[in-house]
């Protein structure tokens, strides 16, 4: 028995030691792949030195409007593409100038609803966020992963985005 014990922490322990490596190996990315068929639009991972942050609060309530569960991703990923800083500009909403850190950043938010009960009623897992915009091809020009949130019947998800660019 003390044997299974020892070999039993020793896989948890590597198994814990391999995901905190991923993790952490994920903030310092280089961008992505090139993403488009003309090799010109690149997928970047936001870090320290984006022009990009990104906040994503996700709420999923009950038919009864009572919280089920609450998460929230900072960080995320966005595509280096006119399209992405266009709809920035015309398409999310009013502009706040903000300060963070002595930066100055222009900030909008908006909100995401969802309610499917034909898919939910099995309980559905849910963990990835997008905002999709169309010009002559669609692109899911910010991206952002929380925890996964489970969601059944009637419940609801709103999804709460704040996305700041850096002012020049």
């Amino acid at each position: 028995m003390k044997k299974f014990t020892i070999a039993l922490l020793g896989v948890i322990f590597v198994t814990l030691a391999a995901c905190s490596i991923q993790s952490i190996s994920a903030d310092d990315l280089e961008p992505g792949q090139e993403f488009s068929e003309d090799g010109k639009t690149e997928v970047i991972f936001l870090t320290k030195d984006s022009k990009y942050k990104l906040h994503v609060q996700v709420v999923v309530r009950n038919a009864d409007n009572q919280v089920v569960s609450v998460a929230e991703a900072i960080g995320g990923m966005y595509v280096h593409h006119k399209m992405t800083d266009n709809a920035f500009d015309t398409s999310m909403g009013k502009k706040k100038i903000v300060t963070v850190d002595g930066i100055k950043y222009e900030k909008v938010q908006f909100y995401d609803s969802y309610k499917n009960k034909a898919i939910w009623d099995t309980g559905h897992v849910t963990g990835s966020w997008v905002v999709t915009m169309c010009e002559k091809k669609c692109l899911n020009i910010f991206q952002a992963r929380n925890v996964q949130v489970v969601v059944e019947g009637e419940d609801v998800i709103t999804v709460k985005w704040t996305i700041l660019r850096e002012l020049n």
